[in-house]
């Protein structure tokens, strides 16, 4: 005869997001924002929510969108890449808070 168990099943946590705000804390735009309840696009190019002009920034780099799971990180195929802390990342999904470095 089997024993029942019960097995913790592991689950993300879930943001409520209602607004979204994507704020540059280094660089050449330092302190700029962008605050949005969809998407921010960013990149170099000059109709980008979020413009960074910077030599490592692509022109259509990544997105960052809300998600129920947190907040999605959505690179664009960028040459120089977008991280998580030191992993590069394509598509992520983080908490609200965390911080995210592109080039």
């Amino acid at each position: 005869m089997r024993s029942e168990e019960t097995v913790p099943r592991a689950t993300s946590p879930r943001y409520e997001v209602g607004t979204l705000r994507v704020e540059v804390i280094a660089g050449k735009a330092a302190g700029s924002s962008s605050v949005t309840s969809e998407r921010v696009s960013i990149g170099s190019a000059d109709d980008n929510q979020v413009v960074l002009r910077d030599p490592t920034v692509s022109r259509y780099h990544a997105e960052v969108s809300v998600d129920r799971g947190g907040l999605v990180v959505v690179d664009h195929g960028s040459t120089n890449g977008t991280f998580v802390g030191q992993v590069r990342v394509e598509r992520a999904v983080v908490p609200p808070g965390t911080v995210v470095q592109l080039g």
